[in-house]
């Protein structure tokens, strides 16, 4: 029940969202929100499919097909501008991890808050800097796929709130830092 009313209150979030000027990249995010939180998974999935050799790269090509597959309501100009900024190299393929990890940094930044850390206070380290830094400790040094699973998240606040003396002070640093 819970998680039925978090997807509607992520589905209404992303609608008005939609309805905003947006870049290419950030409307692609919310039409996948838009499928409820399964919706980022869920176009991680359809790229797979299309990804015949299996190198976990595609082509603007592909890409494109993809995108047209998932059912996103994007130009061909807005789709190219988002295959052209997550290819910063620009090999002419996208990096599978790469096109997820764009998509799910976005998403933190609406609910972590990067403002208070050290770093970003003295200018040390953007945003996104921040953002990749916190989702790798969340990995084992030989796993870090930039991907966290429900048992890493578990694993790694398990650890944490064992180092806080303060059950109260815990629970304010985790409201603060995802905004909660």
């Amino acid at each position: 029940m819970e998680t039925e009313r978090s997807d509607k209150l992520l589905q209404e979030k992303a609608r008005k969202q939609l309805a905003k000027d947006l870049k290419p990249i950030e409307k692609l995010r919310y039409q996948c929100l838009l499928r409820g939180a399964s919706g980022i998974a869920g176009i991680g999935r359809q790229f797979r499919i299309i990804d015949d050799d299996g190198n976990k790269k595609l082509d603007f090509k592909e890409f494109s097909k993809g995108c047209k597959d998932f059912g996103v309501d994007l130009s061909k100009d807005e789709i190219k501008e988002i295959f052209d900024e997550i290819d910063a190299d620009q090999s002419g393929f996208i990096d599978f991890d790469e096109f997820l990890m764009s998509l799910r940094i976005e998403d933190l930044k609406g609910v972590y808050n990067v403002k208070n850390h050290p770093k970003f206070i003295n200018g040390e380290k953007t945003e996104d800097e921040i953002l990749v830094e916190f989702l790798k400790t969340f990995q084992p040094q030989n796993n870090a796929d930039e991907v966290i699973t429900r048992e890493e998240f578990f694993n790694y606040y398990s650890g944490l709130s064992a180092s806080v003396d303060n059950d109260a002070y815990f629970d304010l640093m985790i409201r603060c830092s995802f905004k909660l």
